[in-house]
């Protein structure tokens, strides 16, 4: 039977600092949410192509304060393993599957990062490349990434040890469970996936699990189709021949020139699978019952963005991930009705082929001969069989909790037993008093003694609820003296911005000051104030929050962007020349130095900034602000040298005449 046991996991990297206590009021639009669909695109894939995967996450607080290296760190690490696999989980981070031993072969199948290096990638921001991740309920890198999950044991008679991880869902107000278990003799990892829908309404859903493998010349990815659909990064959404694309063999992701997402199109009756084999036909499967239809890789690229990211993410190879999912591609979600389940099963293995037909010039004849092997040893009636005969397990209480996450499942059990609902989940999924923590805290006062406790200004707001539940309990006692203050207000307004009632939010920030000036509420008018285009409204108001909290980083730095975007680059500079040496060190804000001082021609100041040994701690993913600082100070200094003007004309010669150092490359197009 599978053997499952608690252990430690010890790596050097980067420690994860304190949470964004600022809301995420907006987020980047996707123009693969849906829009710039090419002709190609059979009609019959547009449905939801957009739908869902462009809501906010103002439920999470963003993890943007981190450092890179330096660090001894050990996490806590759950193992389950076989005669022939030994899967190894970090509860921590998102219950990562972080490594997937072939105990025969003694052959690692995933990326295993030998440094945990936070880069800014996620949905909240910290996101950290190797092994498996869950993707699920929203669209991007999970906002549980670089949070804990519950992690239980439980035993089933056939199966031997499951390893139960789930979490309440905050976005979409689901419960997510995933079973594993690797039964006696088994050559594959099973797990079982269950989402409930508790809702009175039909949600969005997303899910895509991401698997990270070992880039080498000679790996080649393999799926059963001849098309897929890529996503042109600054332009639109194409189905194209599959896997000769633009002159290049795609199937194998060294010989990709730029970052670049391929989604297999997967015909309807064809079983889904992927795999990633190397020169001898060897490497990670995997395959699914039907309900998780899509299959897709991301590569880097070979260019210096691409192998800029590779370094930013302290990865000692290059890697590509080969992915699986809910649907076709990652631009849409799946419409979940109101209390439905779905589960289906995934397994995760090694395959073993003939590397001359795997590795042959004919595409068809190479993937079909995967299909055979996989028909062979894990057939496809097999899993939809599986599928059902687990639910013997599915609903089984917890043997044992290994870890314990956060608090807002209990809450929302206890809202829901108040209110007279019905249950979110059953007993498999353990969500207990010992969870509740400090950012439950006011929430409960709130539940239970129908009050929201007041707090001083000067302190942070704490966890962000917008549950339209949670914002009628609080229109119901706002009024009341011992709720009516600067913070009950302060949220509903969160509340009712996150409905899209601007208005309605405008009116209760309004009425938060009024009950007591604070930062936290300046500055949301300040975002609202930017999106609508007021500016100078804009930076009066991030300055009122600053004079409140001025040694708070996430506002420093918004703050001195706007006053950057506004002309006010010498208001940045003096703001920035007056941090405290630790702060100043940040390097979000020496970049934001280094572009005040580009506007104010004080270029020397800059150059000593953005040189070769300049790196970017929090760089964003698709952000081109140090590569375009750096060609902005380029084109300056050649104004200054030949007496001519600032002008487009210029600074396109410049981009075509010159590349910036390694360091400070962003661009991710082909050819750079």
């Amino acid at each position: 039977m599978g053997n499952l046991r608690v252990d430690v996991w010890k790596m050097q990297g980067g420690k994860l600092g304190q949470e964004n206590p600022l809301p995420t009021m907006y987020i980047l639009e996707f123009a693969q949410a849906g829009e710039g669909l090419r002709q190609s695109v059979p009609e019959e894939d547009r449905a939801y192509m957009g739908w869902g995967v462009s809501d906010g996450f103002m439920t999470h607080r963003g993890q943007y304060e981190y450092d890179r290296s330096g660090h001894e760190l050990t996490f806590k690490s759950v193992v389950l393993q076989n005669d022939i696999l030994r899967a190894t989980f970090l509860p921590t981070l998102g219950g990562r599957l972080w490594s997937l031993f072939h105990k025969p072969s003694e052959t690692e199948l995933l990326e295993v990062n030998p440094h945990f290096t936070p880069v800014n990638i996620a949905v909240r921001g910290a996101w950290f490349s190797g092994g498996i991740e869950w993707n699920h309920c929203v669209y991007g890198h999970s906002p549980y990434t670089c949070s804990p999950v519950f992690a239980t044991r439980l035993s089933d008679s056939q199966r031997g040890d499951v390893l139960r991880l789930y979490e309440w869902e905050r976005t979409r107000c689901v419960p997510v469970q995933l079973d594993f278990y690797l039964p006696e003799g088994s050559h594959f990892l099973f797990l079982k996936v269950r989402i409930l829908n508790p809702n009175e309404n039909e949600i969005p859903i997303y899910w895509w699990t991401n698997m990270s493998v070992v880039e080498t010349s000679k790996k080649r990815i393999l799926g059963p189709a001849d098309h897929a659909f890529t996503y042109e990064y600054g332009g639109a959404t194409s189905l194209v021949p599959f896997p000769e694309f633009e002159g290049t063999d795609v199937s194998y992701p060294a010989g990709i020139p730029s970052s670049r997402d391929f989604f297999l199109r997967i015909p309807e009756r064809q079983r889904p699978w992927i795999a990633a084999l190397d020169e001898d036909g060897c490497g990670l499967i995997h395959a699914s019952s039907s309900r998780l239809k899509g299959r897709k890789f991301f590569a880097w690229g070979t260019n210096t963005c691409g192998r800029n990211w590779a370094y930013w993410c302290s990865a000692p190879n290059a890697k590509f991930e080969i992915q699986a999912g809910l649907c076709r591609t990652q631009m849409e979600s799946a419409p979940m009705p109101a209390g439905a389940q779905w589960t289906w099963l995934e397994a995760f293995g090694r395959a073993e082929v003939d590397p001359q037909v795997v590795h042959g010039s004919n595409w068809q004849k190479a993937w079909r001969h995967v299909d055979s092997y996989l028909d062979e040893v894990l057939p496809q009636n097999c899993l939809e069989t599986e599928v059902k005969d687990s639910d013997t397990f599915l609903d089984s209480r917890p043997e044992e909790i290994i870890l314990r996450a956060s608090g807002w499942g209990r809450l929302e059990q206890l809202r829901r037993e108040k209110a007279g609902e019905n249950p979110m989940c059953g007993g498999s999924m353990v969500f207990d008093d010992q969870s509740l923590g400090p950012d439950q805290q006011p929430w409960l006062t709130l539940l239970m003694e129908g009050y929201m406790s007041p707090r001083d200004p000067s302190e942070a707001p704490g966890a962000f609820v917008v549950q339209s539940q949670w914002r009628k309990l609080l229109e119901q006692v706002i009024n009341d003296k011992r709720s009516d203050h600067w913070l009950s207000w302060f949220h509903l307004g969160l509340m009712y911005f996150n409905d899209g009632d601007v208005e309605g939010a405008k009116r209760a920030w309004r009425t938060s000051l009024e009950r007591d000036a604070n930062p936290w509420t300046y500055r949301n008018l300040a975002q609202l104030a930017k999106h609508e285009g007021k500016s100078s409204k804009a930076v009066n108001l991030y300055l009122k929050a600053r004079e409140m909290a001025p040694a708070l980083l996430p506002l420093i730095i918004e703050t001195c962007d706007v006053l950057i975007e506004m002309g006010k680059a010498d208001k940045s500079l003096e703001i920035i020349e007056r941090l405290p040496s630790g702060l100043r060190l940040n390097t979000r804000i020496q970049l934001l130095e280094a572009c005040s001082a580009i506007k104010l021609g004080q270029l020397d100041r800059a150059e000593s900034i953005l040189n070769e040994n300049f790196e970017l701690v929090d760089n964003r993913e698709g952000d081109e602000i140090m590569t375009d600082a750096w060609f902005e100070l380029q084109a300056r200094r050649i104004a200054e040298a030949e007496g001519t003007p600032i002008d487009d004309e210029l600074r396109q010669r410049v981009r075509q005449e010159r590349n910036p150092p390694k360091n400070l490359e962003q661009r991710n197009w082909p050819g750079i």
